[in-house]
This record gives C-alpha cells, sequence and structure tokens, in this order.
C-alpha cells in the first residue's frame, strides 16, 4: 500500500457501505433479536425502555504525556490479527448468545453463525495459505483498492476456501438455501463479482443468502494475510503514520473501537470487520471526522456498562465501543448481537452507523 488512508473518507480506499439485501430467514432471525432485547429492556424499570445518552465533563485522551514519554512504554500503532484467540472467542460468544436467544429470537441464526466460525478456525489450523496464495494476499494488501472481479476469479484460494466453508454449513441450512451456495461456489464468475461487489460495500448487490459464508471465507483469507504483512516491522510502521479511518492493512471498514485492559488499559482500538487487525486511535476525537467537541457517550445500563456508543454531533454517525477492560471476553462481531438496542436508540436520533457488522448488513 503505497499511500495511507487519511481522515478524510474521500481518500481513503475504504469500501463504502451501502446496505444490503439479507435473507429472509436471516433478516428475520436479526429482526426477532432486536425485538426481544428491546422488550428485556423495556421490562426493567429503571431503563425506561431506552439508552442512557451522557457527555462526559472531560473527554479521555490516551495521548502520550510528552513530559513523561520516557516513563511511558510507547503505544503500539498496529496489531497484528490474533486468529486462533478471537476465533475462540468470537465462537463461545456466539454459542452463549443462541442459547440465551432461543429458537424464536434469532437462535438458529446466531448458532449459524458459530458453526462458520468453528469452520474458520478449523481451516486456519488445517488448511492455512500455501505460500503461492500467501504471495497473492500481499500483492492485494499493497495495492490502493481492493482487488476487483478478475482478479478474484484468478485466484483460486479463497474460492475454496468458500466451498469448504459450505459444506460445513450446508447441514443448517433448508435444502434450498444450501443449493444456491453449492451452484455459486461452481460458478467462479458469479462468485468472483459477489466478492467484489462484498469488498467494495456494494452490499445491495450481494445476495443476501451467500454473504455470511463468502464473508467468512473472504475474512479468513484477508486475516492471514495481514498476518504476514504486519510481522514485518517497516510495514507496521509505514501504515500507522497517519490517523486512518480505515485498516490501514488492508482499507477495509470498522467493526467497531474496542478499549483495552491489561497492559494497553484505556486505548481505544479499532478492529477491523474484513483483516481482524485492531489499530491504534486517541479516545478523545470522532474516529470518523476528527472533532472532538462534540461527543457523546450512550449506555443501557450505567457508566461501567461493558458496551458502549460513541456518538459524534459533528458529522452524525456513531461507533460502538467494546470495553475490554470491564469484560475480557467481548467480541465485537458477535457481541454487537448482544447490544442491538444500542443501535435502535441512537438511530432513532438521527446517527448512522459508521462501522459494519459482516453478519448484520443494513437492509
Amino acid at each position: 500500500m503505497t499511500s495511507q488512508p487519511t481522515n478524510d473518507p474521500k481518500q481513503t480506499n475504504r469500501a463504502q457501505p451501502n446496505g444490503a439485501a439479507a435473507p429472509q430467514e436471516d433478516t428475520a432471525n436479526r429482526q426477532a433479536l432486536k425485538e426481544v432485547q428491546i422488550k428485556r429492556l423495556q421490562g426493567q424499570k429503571e431503563h425506561v425502555g431506552a439508552a442512557k445518552r451522557r457527555a462526559p465533563a472531560t473527554l479521555p485522551n490516551d495521548q502520550p504525556d510528552t513530559a513523561t514519554m520516557d516513563a511511558v512504554p510507547p503505544i503500539e500503532g498496529i496489531l497484528s490479527p490474533q486468529l486462533g484467540t478471537l476465533y475462540e472467542r468470537r465462537l463461545a460468544q456466539f454459542k452463549k448468545l443462541a442459547l440465551e436467544a432461543g429458537e424464536t429470537n434469532g437462535g438458529p441464526y446466531l448458532g449459524f453463525l458459530a458453526v462458520l466460525t468453528a469452520a474458520q478456525r478449523n481451516l486456519l489450523q488445517t488448511a492455512p495459505l500455501p505460500a503461492g496464495a500467501m504471495a497473492t494476499m500481499q500483492a492485494w494488501l499493497n495495492m490502493e483498492r481492493m482487488p476487483n472481479a478478475a482478479e478474484l476469479a484468478a485466484a483460486t484460494f479463497w474460492q475454496v476456501l468458500f466451498k469448504r466453508l459450505v459444506m460445513d454449513v450446508s447441514p443448517l441450512l433448508t435444502p434450498e438455501h444450501a443449493q444456491r451456495l453449492h451452484d455459486l461456489a461452481a460458478d467462479r464468475a458469479a462468485l468472483s463479482q459477489q466478492a467484489a461487489s462484498l469488498l467494495a460495500g456494494d452490499f445491495l448487490s450481494v445476495d443476501g443468502a451467500v454473504s455470511a459464508p463468502l464473508w467468512a471465507a473472504l475474512s479468513l483469507a484477508w486475516a492471514q494475510g495481514a498476518q504476514r504483512l504486519l510481522a514485518d516491522e517497516n510495514a507496521r510502521e509505514a501504515r500507522t503514520k497517519t490517523p486512518s479511518v480505515a485498516c490501514p492493512a488492508c482499507g477495509g471498514l470498522p467493526t467497531g473501537s474496542l478499549l483495552m485492559g491489561g497492559k494497553r488499559e484505556g486505548l481505544r482500538y479499532q478492529h477491523c470487520a474484513l483483516c481482524e487487525t485492531r489499530w491504534h486511535r486517541v479516545r478523545s476525537v470522532c474516529t470518523q471526522c476528527g472533532d472532538g467537541q462534540s461527543m457523546d457517550y450512550w449506555s443501557v445500563d450505567d457508566r461501567e456498562a461493558p458496551m458502549e456508543v460513541e456518538s459524534c454531533g459533528q458529522c452524525q454517525t456513531y461507533v460502538k465501543v467494546f470495553r475490554l477492560d470491564r469484560a475480557p471476553d467481548l467480541e465485537p462481531v458477535a457481541s454487537d448481537f448482544a447490544s442491538l438496542m444500542l443501535d435502535d436508540a441512537v438511530g432513532r436520533e438521527g446517527f448512522t452507523r459508521a462501522t459494519v457488522n459482516p453478519y448484520a448488513l443494513p437492509v
């Protein structure tokens, strides 16, 4: 990647979320999830069925204090994907949420996502990308754009991953749904066009019945490529010189913000929905427009809530914040499904989500 994304979305190579059509069964399950959470929220009198909005007197800032920089370890600008740990945590969250949701409140879809995540984990362990595929991924990651349909069609490794994932999840699907996936897997041109649209953020052009396993295959390939890319110190440094809206490793959109615990206590990182890379952004400014004067925070419970929303009055966008310092087991893709009421509340106030959950694309 010869030039880096900046705070100006027009100057980034990130995918722009244009909305997506999801399969009817998945859409219904996601809507059921939202409805049951809203009902639970309304059943708690202290919440009065709405998220609480708050503006802290002083916004937190994790910029290093120049007066004490010698005593403070340097902030890591970018964190390479730790895929084994990530898939295990995501799998555990999806299983937990599926059990809580039950058969009529989105549980089957969450269970499907658990199986899909387990399949990603297994493929990572048993069929990592070979050298030739890794070389192609490095070339793609060093472009200033996502690969187009023709380039994707010429590379078979991600198509093999898709076929393997389809085989693993097909037993959970209706025969008609499974057949659509198998038919697409056998049509290289159509599959590559769907993948190109998904990577470009043209979600309305993607068949909702195939988007989840297709994203899972692409993400598994991109994440392994990012691991190899970021193993080089020079590559890490080159990709963190400028604050970035999009992922500095692959140009993808974030799925949310993480407030870290442990040795990175209090630091904020964005988590890439595509390659699973995390990159540092200071907490005192909007991750989209850079404004630091119009920030509000929303939570369902109180100031110690494990999941919050950070909204910006300047650009009218919001980002989901996962407080790993309070709940280390949270995982941004899976745990997002446990806080849909926050999206509902903030959306009613006129804010637009600036991040994307690949398994809950807008409809």
